[in-house]
């Protein structure tokens, strides 16, 4: 569904304005209805947070099909790339992939088969907890720590012990920058989800970027810590030469761990196999210039696997 929120250039698109008064609506519900009668999953588009493409959307398949309605006959050069970014989406979806797709060449849309393990029993005991004596902490797995607090004075004494120079701090809020994940309050109980909505407890997720280094290390791969405002991490092969394949993984994709709850060990695993069939994906690929910075990042901290990590700001 995340490709639904993008524009053609990978920015994501505007929000919906408001249903009442739009040109064409009547239409939009007319085929809504159509849909519903059918026995088809149908949605406005506008009336979503994340379907940005299209004015209804059916889900009754695999993939999700947003339609365009025409409230008349009359074209545009607007009207022409809403239609092209449509056929592009369908093509996407179709095939898994695309010669060039959103300015990027040679896409392909792979399923991740390491499962990541979901910790939303133990963010839920951590809330109650927390709602009950002020404050909770639990630690799922190494380098994961979930905080929860009901004043701003317990949260701040609570996070202290845990951060370094190196820790990753991430509240949760209602904020839509969770968009396109998984909603985060889906994840609390209801009477979890009612007390963080009522703002009777603060949840903060906690990464440690030390621990996510060496969780890539034991897979193989030499990850650097970028957060340049897009990427996360930059990937290489351990040993790699020069024209030896990288990767970078973006801060969206990286934020599901904290705001999806998932395994940090598992999103390792599942993403340094990313070299797995490096060489056939590129092998047809078409030749680009390698963007300023990519392959030579330095993020000053060195692993240890005795005396553990040291780190140079």
């Amino acid at each position: 569904m995340k490709h639904l929120y993008y524009d053609s250039a990978y920015a994501i698109k505007e929000p919906p304005g408001f249903l009442s008064g739009k040109e064409g609506f009547r239409r939009e519900w007319q085929i809504l209805k159509a849909g519903i009668k059918a026995g088809v999953p149908v949605a406005l588009s506008d009336a979503t947070n994340i379907v940005r493409v299209g004015d209804v959307c059916a889900l009754a398949g695999a993939d999700p099909v947003p339609i365009e309605v025409k409230s008349s006959g009359n074209t545009s050069a607007r009207r022409a790339r809403h239609v092209a970014h449509l056929q592009a989406l369908a093509d996407f979806y179709a095939n898994d992939g695309a010669v060039e797709f959103r300015g990027f060449p040679n896409v392909q849309r792979v399923v991740v088969n390491t499962p990541h393990g979901i910790h939303a029993a133990l963010i839920n005991t951590c809330i109650e907890q927390a709602v009950r004596d002020g404050f909770a902490t639990a630690e799922p797995e190494p380098g994961l720590r979930y905080v929860a607090g009901t004043t701003r004075g317990s949260i701040v004494d609570g996070l202290k012990p845990f951060c370094t120079a190196t820790t990753l701090v991430r509240m949760l809020s209602a904020e839509e920058d969770w968009l396109p994940c998984y909603p985060f309050t889906l994840s609390f109980t209801p009477a979890n989800a009612m007390s963080f909505v009522m703002g009777h407890v603060m949840v903060f997720v906690l990464t440690e970027l030390t621990q996510v280094k060496a969780l890539f290390s034991e897979h193989g791969v030499n990850a650097q810590i970028v957060m340049d405002g897009t990427s996360v991490l930059e990937l290489t092969p351990q040993g790699a030469k020069g024209d030896s394949p990288f990767f970078r993984l973006s801060e969206q994709l990286f934020g599901r761990v904290a705001l999806e709850f998932q395994s940090l060990s598992g999103f390792a695993a599942a993403h340094s196999r990313v070299f797995d069939d490096a060489d056939q994906a590129f092998a047809n690929a078409p030749t680009i210039g390698i963007p300023a910075g990519w392959g030579s990042h330095d993020d000053g901290i060195v692993l240890d696997r005795q005396q553990g990590s040291s780190f140079q700001p």
